[in-house]
C-alpha cells in the first residue's frame, strides 16, 4: 500500500523525518519497502526571466530568447508558444543534465546559437505531458535554485508491504493510529459535516438482504442534483501518489474515502436503480455478469450479488456493473457502503481471478463498525466538492450486529514471554494506543482488529509497541533437561522392538492413496480430499493394506521376492477428531516368497497362510496377549 507522507500528517503530528519514519514502521512489522520522493532529481535549474522575444529569421515556429539568470544575459532559442516578455521560467544552462538524462549543450539552430534551454514541466519530469513551458510562480526570485524552492512542498510516499492479517493498516487513518502508538502522540480523524435536506433516502429506495451469511451489513445513502466534473487537484494528486487514476468527482471521492479509512464504497446511478430498491443475494449455477471493465464473466455459485428490482447491477464487494455505472449525464446516485464476508470474497474474487482495491479490503476483514462513518465521510465530500443534495437518513440494515471480542490477558504471562517488567498500568496505556482496552486481566478488541484473538496475539502487540530493541537480553537462562515421557510414543517403540525382534522390517507409506486402491480391497470407508494433488492421492486412506500391497509390487518389480514387512500408521474413518476411534492406529504386516533363506540344495518351501498364524501367535505372546 502507498501511503503519502502529507496525507498521513493531517492526521498525527509527525516530528520524525520521512527516513526515521519508515525504520520504526518497519521494526513494528509494517515493512517500509521503498520512500519515494515526490520530486526527480532536479540540478543546476534556475529561476530566470525572459527580457525580449523575437522571431528566429530562418524559423517560423521558433523565437529568439534573452534571458536573465541572476548572473548574466543569455541567448536562448524557444519554441514554445507560452514564452513572452516578462514570463519567469525555469532554466537550464548549457552542461545541465536534466531528469530525463538529457545534457544541455551549447548548439547553433538554424543559424542561431543557443545557450540553454527553457524548460517545460514535462522536461524536468514533473508531469506527464506539457503544452508549453513552465510559467513559474511570479514571486520566485531571479537565479534561485528550483529544487529549493520546489522542496518546500516536496511529499513523500511510503510503500509498505501490508501482511494478509492487518487490514486495518490499509487505510491513511489506520497508519496515522499505528504512527501515534509508535511516536507516543495523538492522532485524529476527520470531522464530517452534513446538512441533509428534509427528504428522508427511505422515500427513494428500499434494502432486503437475502444473505445475511454473505452480507452481514449493508448501508446506503441517496444523493441528488450532482454536478460531474473533475474532482479538486489534491485529491486528484493524492490518488495518483497512492496508484488511483482520477476519473471524476464522484468516483474519486469514493476511492479518496477508500484509501482514507479503508471503506470501499460504490455509486450507482440512482435512475438506472430498477424498482427503486436493492436486494443483496447469492449467484445461482450458470449466472453471468458484464463488470465495468466491460468483460462479461461466469459468477460461481453463491457470488454475493448487489440486484435491483430486476437484475444484477453489481458483484458484492469486488466490482460494479456496466448497467448502473456513473456517467457524465449522471445526476444522482445511490451510494452504498456495507460490510461482506471475508471469505465469501475471497473465493469468489479468485474463482474469477479478479482482484480490485475492494476485494483485497473486504477478504482480509474491514470494519463492520465502520461502514455509516465511511459512508458520511463521502457524502460531506460530495456535498462539498459535487454540489449534491444529501438525503435524511442512512438506510441502514444490520440484521446480527458485530460487537467487540473480549478474552483475558494475564500480565503476568505477558511479562514471562517478553522478559519484562511491566505494570498493569503500563500494559493497559499501551494496549490504548492502538485502540484496545485493558483492564482487570480482560482485553476487549476493537472490530477493526480482527488478528486479534488470544491472548498471544497481544503479547505480540505489546512486544512490537515497546519496540523488539527495547525487550533485554538475557545472558543466562535455565534450560530444563527433563523430557517427560510419552506413554504412546513409548508404547509404539516396544511393539516396534517386538515385530523386528520376529524378522520384519518397518516400512512408511502414504496416508493419501486413490480410491481405486480401497475399491480393490472391498473397504467403502473413505473421506474424500477437497483438492487433491493428482488422482492417485484423492482420499485419506482407511486401511494400510494398499499401501503395503504397492511396496510389495515395488519390490517384486526389482527382483526381491523375499518379503517381512510391517507398519505401524494411522487411518481415517471419521473428520470427528472428538471421537478416539476416528482416526486409529493400526499394524498391519506381509510377507510373501520363501520360509526360509534359500539354501544350495533346492528349492524352499513358499510361506503360507499357517506361517502368518504361526507369526501373530509369536508375536501375541511376546506382548504378553497369549
Amino acid at each position: 500500500m502507498k501511503v503519502p507522507y502529507c496525507w498521513l500528517k493531517e492526521f498525527v503530528d509527525i516530528k520524525l523525518s520521512p527516513e526515521e519514519l519508515a525504520k520504526k514502521l518497519t521494526l513494528t512489522g509494517l515493512e517500509v519497502e521503498e520512500v519515494i520522493s515526490s520530486l526527480p532529481d532536479i540540478k543546476g535549474i534556475y529561476v530566470a526571466e525572459v527580457l525580449s522575444v523575437n522571431k528566429h529569421p530562418n524559423a517560423d515556429k521558433l523565437f529568439i530568447c534573452e534571458v536573465q539568470t541572476g548572473k548574466d544575459k543569455v541567448q536562448v532559442i524557444c519554441g514554445a508558444p507560452n514564452v513572452r516578455k516578462d514570463l519567469k521560467v525555469a532554466f537550464a544552462p548549457s552542461g545541465t543534465i536534466l531528469p530525463n538524462n538529457v545534457k544541455i549543450k551549447k548548439a547553433s539552430i538554424r543559424g542561431v546559437d543557443s545557450f540553454g534551454m527553457i524548460c517545460s514541466k514535462e522536461e524536468l519530469s514533473l508531469e506527464e505531458k506539457s503544452e508549453g513551458i513552465w510559467e513559474v510562480p511570479v514571486e520566485w526570485k531571479i537565479g534561485e535554485d528550483i529544487k529549493k524552492l520546489l522542496s518546500l512542498t516536496q511529499d513523500y510516499t511510503f510503500d509498505i508491504s501490508i501482511t494478509p492479517n492487518r487490514p486495518d493498516a490499509m487505510s491513511i487513518i489506520g497508519m496515522a493510529r499505528e504512527v501515534a502508538a509508535i511516536t507516543g502522540v495523538i492522532y485524529k480523524i476527520p470531522e464530517i459535516k452534513l446538512k441533509e435536506i428534509d427528504q428522508s433516502v427511505s422515500e427513494e429506495v428500499s434494502v432486503d438482504i437475502m444473505n445475511p451469511e454473505g452480507c452481514p451489513r449493508y448501508a446506503a445513502r441517496v444523493i441528488k442534483d450532482l454536478k460531474i466534473g473533475p474532482s479538486p487537484q489534491w485529491m486528484q494528486d493524492r490518488l495518483q501518489k497512492c496508484g488511483i487514476r482520477a476519473i471524476n468527482n464522484i468516483v474519486d471521492i469514493t476511492n479518496y474515502v477508500l484509501l482514507e479509512m479503508g471503506q470501499p464504497l460504490h455509486a450507482f446511478d440512482l435512475n438506472q436503480i430498477q424498482g427503486k430498491k436493492i436486494i443483496v443475494k447469492d449467484s445461482s449455477v450458470g449466472d453471468k455478469f458484464i463488470t465495468l471493465d466491460e468483460k462479461e464473466r461466469m459468477l460461481p455459485e453463491k457470488t454475493v450479488m448487489i440486484c435491483d428490482g430486476k437484475q444484477p447491477v453489481a458483484i458484492g464487494g469486488i466490482m460494479g456493473g456496466m448497467n448502473s455505472e456513473v456517467v457524465d449525464s449522471t445526476v444522482d446516485i445511490l451510494l452504498e457502503s456495507a460490510y461482506f464476508t471475508p471469505v465469501r470474497i475471497s473465493r469468489a474474487s479468485k474463482k474469477m481471478n479478479l482482484s480490485t482495491e475492494a476485494s483485497q479490503r473486504f477478504e482480509r476483514g474491514i470494519d463492520p463498525n465502520g461502514v455509516i462513518r465511511a459512508i458520511n465521510r463521502a457524502a460531506s465530500l460530495l456535498e462539498e466538492f459535487a454540489g449534491g443534495k444529501v438525503y435524511k437518513d442512512v438506510l441502514d440494515k444490520y440484521p446480527a450486529k458485530i460487537v467487540p471480542w473480549k478474552f483475558k490477558v494475564r500480565s503476568s504471562r505477558i511479562n514471562k514471554i517478553l522478559g519484562t517488567d511491566l505494570s498493569d498500568k503500563k500494559i493497559s496505556e499501551i494496549l490504548a494506543s492502538i485502540g484496545i482496552e485493558f483492564k482487570n486481566g480482560l482485553t476487549t478488541i476493537p472490530t477493526f482488529r480482527p488478528d486479534i484473538e488470544r491472548e498471544i496475539d497481544i503479547v505480540e502487540e505489546v512486544a512490537r509497541l515497546i519496540g523488539y530493541d527495547s525487550i533485554p537480553v538475557k545472558e543466562k537462562t535455565s534450560i530444563s533437561y527433563d523430557v517427560l515421557p510419552n506413554y504412546h510414543d513409548i508404547f509404539q517403540t516396544y511393539i516396534r522392538d517386538q515385530i523386528q525382534g520376529i524378522g520384519f522390517s518397518e516400512v512408511i507409506t502414504n496416508s493419501m492413496v486413490s480410491s481405486r486402491e480401497l475399491e480393490k480391497i472391498k473397504d467403502p470407508a473413505a473421506i474424500k480430499i477437497m483438492n487433491p494433488v493428482s488422482d492417485d492421492m484423492n482420499i485419506l486412506r482407511s486401511s494400510l493394506i494398499p499401501g503395503l500391497l504397492k511396496t510389495v509390487a515395488y519390490n517384486i518389480n526389482r527382483n526381491n521376492f523375499d518379503q517381512r514387512i510391517y507398519e505401524i500408521g494411522r487411518v481415517f474413518r471419521s473428520l470427528n477428531i472428538e471421537d478416539e476411534n476416528s482416526q486409529p492406529y493400526q499394524l498391519c504386516g506381509i510377507i510373501q516368497g520363501d520360509r526360509f533363506l534359500r539354501g544350495w540344495e533346492g528349492e524352499e518351501p513358499k510361506v503360507d497362510f499357517y506361517d502368518i498364524k504361526g507369526l501373530v501367535e509369536l508375536f501375541l505372546n511376546k506382548i504378553s496377549l497369549d
